[in-house]
């Protein structure tokens, strides 16, 4: 048998029983106007700590002594009830209740033992508030990356990126590119030499603005020449290597590059497709 946790349940039965007896002589003495429970245990404790005393103290004090064993006992702490008990002290302090030099060292040892206990929490809870701003930040992030991105971009980078594997994210998207605009052209080229074909100036496969006019021409021109030297700038040389000196904000830019790219290529007009 654990003799430790028979201990531990010899004290919560005898506690139990000594808050039930208590609850019934606080209810007969006030007749039901005011319910017992933890919170008016604490406040009892509370006074009994600082050396204000009734009728119901010592058993409330008996029963607080019991909970810290267990606490001890167990390698845990009941935070709730430690932190109303400072706002207890404080309120007792705030309204006048202690009067007597004795009463206000005894309250000034009992906030020492509060505050010794609830430190670690609190360290705990400032650690627990700055892990979850992070979270929110990191979600405010990713909320704002999926704005920019392409869907097509999305579904073949989004998760490396988010994982921090920033080498495969911009190399899959830039391959990426390459797949949408055979999906869209049927062309089996790659590379530059793909970009070249589907948007050829004289015998185009996709075509992006009014290629009768000179500005529509330099779009459809210059667009090509982009592509053309992301496959030979950006994804080749990350296909060849596994070194890179990408941060998340240098990928960022790639993936965000690639959705222009990939949006150009999607919203273009189809003029022919073929296979090759």
């Amino acid at each position: 048998m654990d003799n430790n946790r028979l201990e531990i349940n010899r004290l919560k039965v005898r506690r139990e029983c000594l808050f039930a007896e208590l609850k019934r002589d606080f209810d007969r003495r006030y007749q039901g106007c005011m319910h017992f429970d933890v919170i008016v245990l604490a406040n009892l404790y509370c006074e009994h700590q600082c050396g204000i005393e009734s009728e119901f103290s010592a058993r409330a004090a008996e029963i607080a002594n019991i909970d810290q064993i267990i606490e001890e006992k167990e390698g845990k702490r009941f935070l709730q009830l430690w932190r109303a008990s400072r706002s207890i002290l404080k309120h007792l302090i705030e309204s006048g209740r202690i009067k007597k030099e004795e009463q206000f060292e005894k309250a000034a040892q009992f906030l020492t033992i509060i505050e010794n206990i609830l430190s670690v929490d609190d360290v705990y809870q400032r650690e627990e508030e700055q892990r979850k701003k992070q979270e929110s930040q990191e979600t405010e992030k990713i909320i704002w990356l999926r704005e920019l991105m392409h869907p097509w971009i999305i579904e073949q980078s989004f998760e490396q990126y988010r994982n921090g594997h920033l080498r495969d994210a911009v190399l899959n998207a830039f391959i990426a590119l390459g797949d949408l605009i055979r999906e869209r052209t049927g062309i089996k080229l790659d590379g530059a030499k793909l970009a070249n074909h589907a948007l050829s100036e004289k015998d185009p496969f996709l075509i992006l603005s009014e290629v009768e006019t000179d500005s529509g021409r330099n779009d459809q021109v210059g667009f090509m020449q982009i592509l053309q030297g992301a496959f030979t700038g950006i994804r080749n040389p990350a296909a060849h290597s596994v070194r890179h000196d990408l941060t998340e904000h240098k990928a960022v830019q790639y993936l965000v590059f690639a959705s222009l790219l990939a949006r150009r290529i999607t919203e273009a007009t189809i003029v022919k497709k073929d296979v090759i």
